[in-house]
């Protein structure tokens, strides 16, 4: 009889499978949903809100199937695994589905994907982007270099996934300018390095904000989603640096598709800039230039709109030279870095906000950092004297502390351990968070100490300890 199950078989649309087959695809989804930690619940709803948005309002998911699917007492169907993939990030044929053909074009944000539909080729413009992050996580949390961020305290990670993960509503009416106040402060807290603030104050944000997107209409409905969206990339840039690659990826592609509902190219190429700066960090430079050249490429009709599209465009360029750089890619990285010039100059003058930090300053602070990515270290000593850090707005602490921790690598690369040292010092003194958790500062240390004559820098083992790195 069709969909009769016998010992040590299970069902699969009418279908029977092996019960190793059907354990093997349990354990993709309970190890997946684990790295994105998520209860059954939470991959439930999600499964549910993917299928609405994919046309299949009637599909309903709920623990008790997930439940039997990680067990293996059942594999779920075809179409079940087709939004496993989105959802999870596994790869389609990890769960027996045929492999997709993808677009020879590069990663493009914005475009709902149609996987769920009668045809075998699908659409794969949000999938491609979903396919190429399916081992950022692994990649950080396997790294043996160092190991990731010790002082995250996970009370401030578990809300945020809470926000970031549950459809929850806020109850009161939605005020739109209290609201843009609150994503302004937010986007404060994380110039200034202030990481746990950020984590703390965001999940009632991003809640707030989705509560106001569901009601608002007309223009109303423009606003509230921009905040949302900024308030998407505000996550994922504090998930990043403590240390959470694949919620951070989850947050920015959250904000590329609420961008993409109100068709603002600007918001759609903020969200993929950062997109592209978790792809850096995670070690995935050719994911990183893919995501930040095909923002620039779509953002490059509209760069003469007004200064805030010429400074994403050109922060979406600094980006890709640097993730040219971390391969060693001199050329690429300093032709990118280039265009970039040429965009500050045609800026004129140093631009902050909540989209990106961009200008003449940024230009000549990334020099000193792409020099010291290539391992030129003097020439990013060098390239450090046309660089004013006056010249930027007093509350950006983070641009700060990023450059000085690349020039202190420059000084590292010379030797020049008591400099770098006192570089790294000073960077604290901006943001300690940034600096205690940041891969570079922490890898520095480790160098410094592994040849240190006791006593010969002065306070290198105080911050070993900081930073937590073993002395």
């Amino acid at each position: 009889m069709l969909g009769h199950s016998t010992p040590g078989r299970s069902t699969a649309g009418g279908r029977a499978v092996s019960r190793s087959e059907a354990l093997r695809i349990g354990q993709l989804i309970r190890v997946g949903r684990d790295e994105l930690g998520m209860t059954q619940q939470d991959l439930a709803d999600e499964l549910t809100k993917i299928a609405s948005l994919n046309r299949h309002a009637q599909v309903g998911v709920t623990a008790n199937m997930i439940s039997k699917w990680e067990r293996g007492t059942k594999r779920p169907t075809r179409l079940y695994r087709h939004l496993l993939c989105l959802v999870l990030y596994i790869d389609a044929a990890e769960l027996g589905l045929p492999a997709v053909t993808l677009a020879p074009t590069s990663w493009h944000p914005g475009k709902p994907a149609r996987v769920l539909g009668g045809q075998e080729r699908e659409h794969v413009d949000r999938r491609q982007f979903l396919r190429s992050t399916a081992g950022t996580g692994v990649t950080l949390m396997t790294s043996t270099a160092l190991p990731a961020p010790h002082n995250t305290p996970q009370e401030l990670i578990t809300p945020l996934r809470c926000a970031l993960m549950d459809n929850a509503l806020d109850a009161s009416i939605p005020d739109l300018r209290r609201l843009g106040r609150r994503i302004k402060n937010a986007w404060i807290l994380r110039q200034q390095g202030k990481y746990d603030d950020l984590a703390r104050t965001l999940p009632s944000i991003l809640v707030e904000a989705r509560s106001a997107v569901s009601r608002a209409r007309g223009k109303d409905e423009a606003k509230a989603t921009a905040i949302l969206v900024h308030a998407y990339n505000a996550a994922s840039s504090a998930l990043k640096t403590l240390g959470h690659a694949p919620l951070a990826l989850v947050a920015a592609d959250r904000a590329v598709q609420a961008s993409a509902r109100i068709d603002d190219p600007t918001l759609t190429a903020a969200g993929a800039y950062r997109v592209a700066n978790v792809f850096l960090p995670a070690g995935q430079p050719a994911d990183a230039i893919g995501a930040a050249l095909g923002a620039a490429s779509r953002l490059e009709p509209f760069v003469s709109r007004s200064p805030i599209e010429m400074a994403i465009w050109g922060s979406l360029l600094l980006t890709a030279a640097a993730a040219a750089a971390s391969t060693g890619d001199a050329a690429q990285a300093w032709e990118l870095y280039g265009e970039a010039g040429a965009a500050a100059r045609m800026l004129g003058h140093d631009h902050a906000d909540l989209h990106t930090i961009f200008g003449p300053t940024s230009i000549a602070m990334y020099g000193v950092c792409l020099s010291a990515e290539l391992g030129a270290g003097g020439d990013a000593i060098r390239r450090s004297e046309r660089v004013s850090l006056e010249r930027l707005a007093a509350h950006l602490h983070e641009r700060r502390t990023h450059y000085l921790v690349n020039l202190a690598s420059g000084y590292e690369q010379q030797r020049d351990d008591s400099e770098a040292l006192a570089l790294l010092l000073q960077a604290e003194q901006y943001s300690p968070e940034d600096v205690h958790r940041g891969a570079l500062s922490r890898t520095l240390v480790a160098g410094m100490l592994s040849r240190e004559k006791r006593g010969a820098t002065p306070g290198l083992r105080a911050l070993a300890d900081r930073v937590g790195v073993a002395a």
